[in-house]
């Protein structure tokens, strides 16, 4: 089992091809098989897998950019579930009123939505930048 983050760059727009590059490695290729998954779900299954069998441990957590996303953790929550909600009011736009969907902006569209739900949560910007609490 393998996890691939698949972006065009660090906090980039998805490869619009990633998912014909996958139908087609799945054809030609008997194993391993890919499979693309949220996140979610890929952990949920590789818990279900080897969760009974992974170690735990106790410790510091002192790499240089972790600081930022654990300093971060609710504002990246709600990156998180911004981006997930643009995704869901497009999918919804495009299949209740297919005629008025503008199929060639929506890659630009979600690029851009993608771009400004992610910022905040990248590296180390929160943390630098700390957004206050109320």
């Amino acid at each position: 089992m393998v996890h691939v983050r698949h972006c065009l760059g660090d906090n980039g727009a998805p490869d619009v091809d990633f998912a014909e590059t996958v139908k087609q490695w799945n054809a030609t290729y008997a194993y391993p098989k890919l499979i693309i998954a949220t996140t979610g779900e890929m952990f949920r299954d590789f818990e279900k897998r080897y969760g009974d069998k992974l170690p735990s441990a106790k410790g510091d957590f002192t790499p240089y950019w972790e600081d930022g996303a654990a300093s971060s953790a609710r504002e990246t929550a709600l990156n998180r579930a911004s981006a997930d909600r643009l995704t869901q009011a497009e999918t919804l736009f495009a299949l209740l009123d297919p005629q008025a969907y503008p199929p060639q902006s929506s890659t630009r569209r979600g690029a851009m939505c993608s771009s400004m739900t992610s910022t905040p949560g990248a590296r180390t910007t929160a943390s630098a930048n700390p957004m206050p609490r109320s």
